[in-house]
């Protein structure tokens, strides 16, 4: 933590509230400098997650609080809105007792 030094860099400021940016500088010990900047990180509106991506995320976080087995039920629930099904059994799905 010692070697770190932050700073607000103009370019990603600017852009700030729109895009919520940041750059990286690493000085190496031999001298050398790399930089990375990413203006809209992954996930954010500006840079979507992928449906495949969202599901993933929703089964890893969701799994660990509720079961792997209750997770699907609510995507296979919400699966079934997509298709025209009715909110209802998604309602019904999350009052299971695994939510409570």
């Amino acid at each position: 933590m010692k070697k770190i030094e932050p700073h607000v860099d103009d370019t990603m400021n600017a852009a700030y509230p729109r895009s919520m940016g940041a750059l990286v500088s690493v000085v190496m010990s031999g001298g050398k400098k790399a930089d990375v900047a990413v203006l809209d990180a992954h996930g954010t509106a500006l840079a979507p997650c992928s449906d495949a991506e969202l599901e993933a995320k929703f089964r890893r976080l969701a799994g660990l609080a509720v079961g792997d087995q209750a997770a699907d039920r609510v995507l296979q629930a919400i699966g079934k809105i997509k298709q025209g099904g009715a909110v209802a059994a998604l309602s019904q799905t999350l009052r299971a007792p695994e939510f409570a």
